[in-house]
């Protein structure tokens, strides 16, 4: 219980590290809805310098919606990290390296991106921490590049996704999706925000598709 009450902590830690640290540059985030207007995707690109003094593109961005799902089927399909792969976008495969304890494993996406992106893979560690008292659960994947070894295309370094699910009633979830990552390669701006918001959208409607179908 200790273990799960540190861990928690410091998840809840590394969340305010990365959404403070990304208000701090001042940036301009856009808000934007689906057709509907049951999806919203608040949004952001920016450049930040690296340990080298480069400037670096970062791109983040925030989805959030409530959909008629069932919670115990939300926490299935994410458990199985092949499902990943269907939601995620222009991601060609999925699947768990290994576990590291009950609650992370090590996981690998295969990045099919479209020209003139090149191919990329991502290795992250995807922990999963419980939150019984407000019945929600999020699914934290961190990039850790170095655990895995490289394969023929370029690996991201940077990245860090949460995909927190919280019951708001037996028939409701509310769903949460927090991005933000350094591509391996940098495009424009403004092409980069082409894929605003339909994008993440499709994310969302994909994982709500894949719960109710499992």
């Amino acid at each position: 219980m200790k273990h799960l009450i540190i861990k928690y902590m410091l998840s809840m830690l590394s969340i305010f590290f990365f959404s403070s640290s990304s208000y701090s540059q001042n940036n301009e985030w856009e808000t934007e809805y689906s057709k509907d207007g049951t999806i919203q995707v608040d949004y952001t690109v920016y450049k930040v310098k690296n340990s080298s003094g480069d400037n670096t593109q970062v791109i983040e961005y925030k989805t959030t919606t409530t959909s008629a799902l069932s919670f115990e089927k939300c926490i299935k399909m994410m458990k199985d990290v092949s499902n990943h792969k269907d939601f995620s976008d222009d991601t060609e495969d999925s699947y768990k390296i290994k576990d590291i304890s009950e609650d992370e494993c090590l996981v690998y996406y295969y990045i099919d991106a479209p020209w003139p992106m090149p191919n990329a893979d991502c290795v992250s560690l995807m922990s999963i921490i419980e939150d019984p008292g407000n019945e929600s659960i999020r699914f934290e994947l961190e990039s850790a590049p170095d655990l895995y070894e490289m394969q023929d295309v370029k690996r991201m370094n940077s990245s860090i996704a949460m995909y927190t699910f919280k019951k708001i009633n037996d028939i409701e979830v509310a769903i949460t999706i927090y991005t933000r990552f350094t591509p391996v390669a940098t495009a424009p701006d403004w092409l980069v925000k082409t894929w605003f918001p339909k994008g993440p959208i499709e994310i969302m409607e994909n994982i709500i598709n894949l719960v109710k179908s499992t």
